[in-house]
């Protein structure tokens, strides 16, 4: 295709089965080709396309990665109910002219020649959640039927058959044969439909340059029979087949049909006709799955689908001879199998006589170019041997990879080693990584030549801590991190370069020595060996002056490749662009400036600043001065009201842009990457964007244990503290579930909570609060000696939220590392000027607090009437059940009158309602009060979800 005529196209999935062959296909004709995937399945598709990591059911994330991003079509490989249907309608709503959905043959019921026109999605109505596959397919197909916004096409596949099925369904009828065990078909007469995997995949391209819309069948032109396809079985396997006259569990074959169960293709036919006849290409899976059968030590996670097949590897190693010190039997084989199927010749050396032997079997399976030895790498005799060997075999060396043991050491606490097992573990785990280092960079200075060491160990300094009785291999860990920084800088400008790469717990053997905490809690998915693959690749083809002295921490290397190549401790696992434009549930950007419009998802005071601010910006010397930077020379005008106001001396203070770049440099301050904080879920969600940002593990404890009692569950925070805690961080009241913590509650935890672990305080709402039983952070500086930080905004009830000023205050002693890291220009005279003015006015403050507790009265009354339930929250806010499901349809009705909200719900079932003023309030009460009037009382009480939580009765 000329590039003139290039298209953009993003595929949902495509990094699978006949997924990637489209994305390939599509790539090689010249379109611009986008995946969009939550994992890291590879696909070896290299630079032809681009990569967006993201979860579809994550409506946060998808918002924010498909930001100002247009295809001219969007193929979607992964939407399998309704719901995922819906979100699509919503997501893609102005970013595409074209939708193709991959759907299934199995909307239809069992029939033959069946047309398009017998499942009809525009007229399919459904109540249910589906949880069968083609019912869930059948829901989907309607949903973008009725909902879609751009045209759609249905494409219905039946059973699709290729190499590299993960399904290995027909590799299971292989197998079944020559095991010489029986298949069942209930009617060997009986006709289906079947697709070759190309031919799927050369549909979906052939739709991209048609018009064709709604439902189309597509599948080879002429079904087959069981019969015929059991004949086909016998010939191509040169083994007679065995078949049963009773149905088991074990030997149904998977497409056994009573009667036939094929499709009409002359829709696509009438399009063009591009699939192949099933005899043309059943013959040779077949052949290639009785290949197969015989092999029985397959490559590790299978589902994978050995994805280093030859045709799709752009990498080529066949100039380079790799020395391997392996140790992890697993780790070695996904580096070797990796490696040598880009060329390379591996010399994969064991410590174990039995190690090396499965092995050899394993690559003699797969056909792998290796030299696998036996030698106990403990004196600099084994490891000149070593080299000998590689360089007697394959001439010279180029690489050298150390895979660094592990659980080699006694499982027990540290302090519990006696030193003959101390020296045992530096010996099998330190010496041979080492002896191998030094003779390899030796003979490499001796010979003038160049040559690369990547040392493998684990990432030490972030998950030591989960290890609990395998410590002593992290120790290690960190010793061979060390040393790889040595050598990178004692190598400069020898023809060596130096890498390291750090890997994460994974799901192999060692993994269920882990504390099961960690899976839990960090992270959640635990990726497989090969994963490691891409960051190998990465050490040995990157540019010295890129790669040397840079330690690959290979999670972080799957999710952004140049990021982690590039700053090396950037965290992007989770880390994505924030999107804080203002839409409504249509996804049309709404205009903030539109007087008719009120805007309740940020919590901004739309009762507006005091007057006394109002005034002062009106000042025309103000706009005279706009050119020049302001600095508040240490905010001496606004560090003396503070001090005022709060009783506590003026040294006690720090201040920022908003109270979100406070949070940050706290972060900054009290951490470092692979540190642990705590926190509540949910909590502000820009303070989970800082952990992610600077590489912080950010341990949660629930709010909701007890799903009727949210609560912050201080004693499980002080349970969750270990020698990586570096701080707490509670929000009070939460944000966005608003409960506050009480004194009682906060005293007792403080005795749990070791003095030198900062306790951070997120106040930003606690002026809306009128509970004296709530937690005030500047009462507490004062009457203890715990590190204390309380965290305030005047962006929320000061009005103030433009001008970006937000503060921190503790002792002295604490405030003061935060004090050095304040950035130079921070807030400006403007912003100084203006909070001075509103803190002046607590007359005005005290008049707006007045408001809202009268609007929550208020409000509750109308709920208790309307039998609505709901929760009173400590801040400005109430959370309700809305009379109408999903919550969705409410936010609707609210964005036609101009309410616009960002959806925050508490359980999927309660809506956050943001206090506003008296007259924005009316409008929500009369489109809610008007809803619930159409619907039954509810049976339950009021506010029963959480039992201890009362409604407001009093001031």
């Amino acid at each position: 295709m000329n590039s003139t005529n290039a298209l953009r196209i993003l595929i949902l999935g495509g990094n699978g089965f006949f997924g990637k062959i489209l994305a390939g296909k599509l790539a090689d004709r010249g379109d611009e080709v986008t995946l969009l995937n939550r994992g890291y399945l590879y696909d070896g598709l290299g630079d032809a396309v681009e990569r967006i990591r993201a979860d579809r059911n994550d409506e946060t994330c998808m918002q924010a990665v498909l930001y100002n991003k247009q295809w001219d079509i969007i193929y979607d490989q992964s939407c399998y109910n309704a719901q995922q249907a819906q979100q699509a309608c919503n997501y893609f709503k102005q970013k595409t002219k074209k939708y193709i959905f991959t759907s299934t043959q199995a909307v239809y019921g069992l029939g033959s020649n069946l047309t398009e026109e017998q499942f009809n999605p525009n007229t399919y109505k459904f109540a249910y959640k589906a949880t069968q596959y083609g019912e869930a397919k059948k829901q989907a197909e309607a949903v973008f039927a009725q909902c879609a916004p751009w045209p759609v096409s249905m494409v219905r596949f039946p059973v699709v058959l290729g190499y590299h099925d993960p399904s290995q369904r027909l590799q299971y009828h292989v197998d079944k044969i020559f095991k010489n065990e029986a298949l069942y078909f209930s009617n060997l007469d009986a006709k289906i439909s079947l697709i070759e995997a190309e031919d799927a995949a050369n549909t979906l391209v052939l739709l991209a340059d048609n018009d064709a819309e709604g439902p189309i069948n597509a599948a080879s032109d002429t079904p087959i029979t069981l019969r015929e396809f059991v004949n086909l079985l016998e010939k191509y396997t040169e083994h007679p087949i065995k078949l049963s006259i009773t149905e088991h569990l074990n030997n149904l074959s998977t497409y056994s049909v009573p009667r036939d169960w094929y499709v009409n293709t002359s829709k696509l036919t009438n399009i063009e006709n591009i699939t192949r006849p099933i005899h043309q290409w059943l013959p040779a899976l077949i052949k290639n799955c009785k290949n197969q059968t015989n092999r029985t030590n397959r490559l590790i996670n299978r589902q994978a689908l050995f994805y280093l097949e030859k045709e799709l590897i752009t990498e080529d190693f066949s100039n380079k001879v790799i020395v391997l010190n392996a140790h992890d039997f697993e780790i070695a084989w996904s580096i070797t199998a990796g490696l040598a199927m880009r060329g390379a010749k591996i010399v994969a050396n064991f410590s174990q006589e039995s190690m090396k032997k499965a092995f050899v079997r394993k690559a003699q399976e797969f056909n792998l170019n290796i030299l696998a030895t036996h030698l106990q790498i403990t004196h600099t005799k084994a490891i000149d041997s070593l080299l000998k060997k590689a360089i007697g075999h394959f001439t010279r060396v180029d690489i050298l990879i150390n895979n660094l043991t592990t659980g080699t050491c006694a499982e027990k606490n540290l302090w519990e080693y006696n030193l003959k097992e101390w020296q045992k573990s530096i010996n099998k785990e330190l010496q041979a990584t080492f002896l191998c280092t030094q003779g390899f960079v030796k003979w490499i200075l001796k010979h003038k030549t160049s040559g690369r060491i990547i040392n493998i160990s684990s990432d030490s300094e972030a998950v030591s801590w989960m290890l609990g009785k395998s410590g002593m291999h992290y120790v290690n860990s960190g010793a061979i991190n060390t040393m790889t920084q040595t050598l990178a800088t004692q190598l400069e400008n020898k023809g060596i370069t130096v890498v390291g790469i750090q890997l994460p717990p994974l799901s192999n053997s060692f993994s269920d020595m882990l504390n099961k905490n960690y899976l839990k809690t960090v992270r959640k998915i635990v990726p497989t060996p090969d994963s490691i693959v891409p960051s190998i690749i990465a050490a040995i083809q990157t540019e010295h002056d890129k790669i040397h002295g840079k330690s690959l921490q290979t999670n972080r290397f799957n999710a952004n490749a140049d990021g982690e190549i590039f700053l090396n401790n950037w965290n992007a696992q989770n880390a994505h662009p924030i999107n804080l434009l203002i839409y409504d549930r249509t996804q049309q950007e709404i205009d903030r400036n539109n007087p008719n419009h009120a805007f309740l998802g940020w919590g901004e005071n739309l009762f507006g600043p005091s007057p006394k601010v109002k005034e002062f910006l009106k000042n025309p010397d103000l706009a005279e001065k706009a050119n020049y930077y302001a600095p508040c020379q240490n905010s001496m005008q606004l560090r003396q009201s503070l001090s005022q106001h709060y009783q506590l001396p003026e040294e006690c203070f720090t201040f920022g842009p908003g109270s979100d770049e406070i949070l940050g440099r706290i972060l900054r301050v009290f951490t470092k990457p692979g540190s642990e904080v705590i926190s509540n879920n949910p909590t502000y969600f820009l303070f989970d964007r800082h952990c992610d940002a600077f590489g912080v593990i950010n341990r949660k404890v629930d709010f909701f244990k007890n799903p009727r009692v949210p609560n912050h569950h201080l004693k499980d925070i002080a349970n969750n503290i270990v020698p990586q805690t570096k701080l707490i961080y509670l929000v009070s009241p939460g944000n966005p579930v608003g409960i506050g913590i009480h004194i009682e509650d906060f005293m007792e935890f403080l005795t749990k909570v070791p003095h030198h672990i900062p306790i951070i305080l997120d106040e930003a709402y606690i002026e809306y609060c009128d509970d004296e039983n709530i937690v005030q952070s500047p009462e507490l500086i004062k009457q203890t000696d715990h590190c204390i930080i309380g965290v305030r905004t005047f962006s929320k009830l000061y009005g103030l939220a433009g001008l970006r000023i937000g503060y921190a205050f503790s002792s002295p002693k604490t405030i003061q590392p935060l004090q050095l890291a304040e950035p130079f220009f921070g807030i400006s005279r403007l912003s100084e000027q203006a909070a001075c003015l509103a803190l002046s006015d607590q007359a005005y403050i005290s008049h707006i607090r007045t408001v809202i507790i009268q609007e929550k009265k208020r409000i509750v009354a109308a709920f208790e009437e309307a039998h609505i339930e709901y929760i009173v929250m400590d801040s400005a806010n109430i959370a309700f059940r809305p009379p109408i499901t999903p919550c969705e349809r409410l936010l609707k009705q609210f964005d036609q009158q101009g309410i616009y909200m960002t959806g925050e719900l508490i359980k999927d079932q309660y809506v956050i309602l943001r206090i506003s003023t008296p007259e924005v309030n009316d409008k929500l009460l009369e489109i809610i009060l008007s809803i619930a009037k159409k619907q039954k009382p509810l049976k339950t009480s009021i506010s029963s979800l959480f039992s201890d939580i009362k409604p407001l009765t009093s001031t």
